[in-house]
């Protein structure tokens, strides 16, 4: 009698199972992979800002003053890419290029870009991790000629107020901020004037941007900014995600 023929192939069952393990196996090395980037792209970052906060010292201790902000919307090719927006000796207060708030007490705060050739940087220090502006404000006292030979005696009467998540007061009295939108990139200005809207409906972010969902502008009536810890929410369009340091 003949002997019938070993099968050693896969069943359509067992090829679906097979299917199934390659599948979630990918998935979960896609998902580590994209983890990896966010964690390096919010590691550089906080590098990126650690240097500018080294650099805006070192302008500090050079001039007595710090730098204005430079302009969040200019590309490089214009001549003033990278400086500090100023008039005359003092910051710039021109609507066109930068956001300037003046609260109740008549003092003014200039919200725009970082002055990177000013602060002898390189370009690439415009931009976060994730190749959005990073947003510089400042007290525009602080950068007036010999500005810290006023302020140690006023320094209370600094503009910028920085809040925690319950939104009790971190500083009441801050001299300059310096802003990444996070991930979502709320609010950023990308090289040049177009700007990041994600539909994002977290106040906090909101706040940060001076700006709704939607991307329209809604005009702050004082300098105040959210420091908190990343919050990541399953309904993604309320997150927190902002980096601030002051």
């Amino acid at each position: 009698m003949k002997k019938r023929a070993l099968s050693y192939g896969f069943t359509l069952i067992e090829l679906a199972v097979v299917l199934v393990i390659i599948a979630v196996v990918s998935g979960m090395g896609i998902m580590a992979t994209l983890g990896a980037v966010e964690t390096a792209r919010q590691a550089q970052t906080e590098s990126k800002m650690d240097e500018i906060e080294n650099a805006i010292m070192a302008f500090r201790n050079k001039y007595n003053r710090l730098p204005c902000p430079g302009s969040p919307v200019l590309d490089a090719s214009s001549g003033s890419y990278g400086y500090e927006y100023m008039s005359g000796t003092a910051c710039s207060t021109n609507t066109s290029y930068l956001d300037v708030i003046t609260d109740s007490n008549g003092y003014s705060t200039i919200k725009g870009g970082v002055p990177t050739r000013s602060l002898n940087l390189p370009d690439s220090y415009m931009f976060d991790g994730w190749g959005r502006r990073l947003v510089y404000v400042v007290d525009k006292l602080a950068g007036d000629p010999d500005a810290f030979n006023i302020i140690p005696s006023r320094a209370t009467d600094c503009s910028i107020t920085v809040q925690d998540a319950s939104l009790n007061n971190r500083s009441g009295g801050a001299i300059y901020v310096l802003m990444s939108y996070g991930k979502n990139g709320h609010g950023a200005y990308m090289n040049g004037s177009t700007r990041i809207y994600s539909g994002i409906t977290n106040a906090q972010e909101q706040n940060n941007c001076d700006c709704n969902a939607t991307g329209t502008y809604v005009a702050p009536s004082s300098a105040v900014f959210v420091q908190q810890e990343i919050v990541e929410s399953t309904t993604s369009l309320t997150s927190f995600d902002d980096i601030v340091r002051f």
